[in-house]
């Protein structure tokens, strides 16, 4: 299995946590809100860092396929 493969997979699961970071944020307020805030931001970032890492290098992953992954 090629590296990238496993960074897209990793950068999927914190793009499910940013969605879920999402949806936590409409319900809450206060301290809770900040925290879901936060783990959105850094959530989201990661995600599309990862996304991007595993469209380069060597043997990179084409866009369409890891954007649909």
């Amino acid at each position: 299995m090629n590296i990238n493969w496993i960074i897209l997979i990793i950068g999927g699961l914190f793009e499910a946590l940013f969605a879920l970071s999402l949806g936590k944020m409409q319900h809450s307020s206060g301290r809770e809100l900040f925290f879901w805030l936060l783990s959105f931001i850094l959530s989201v970032s990661l995600s599309m860092f990862l996304l991007f890492k595993s469209m380069g290098g060597s043997n990179p992953i084409p866009t369409g396929t890891a954007y649909a992954v």
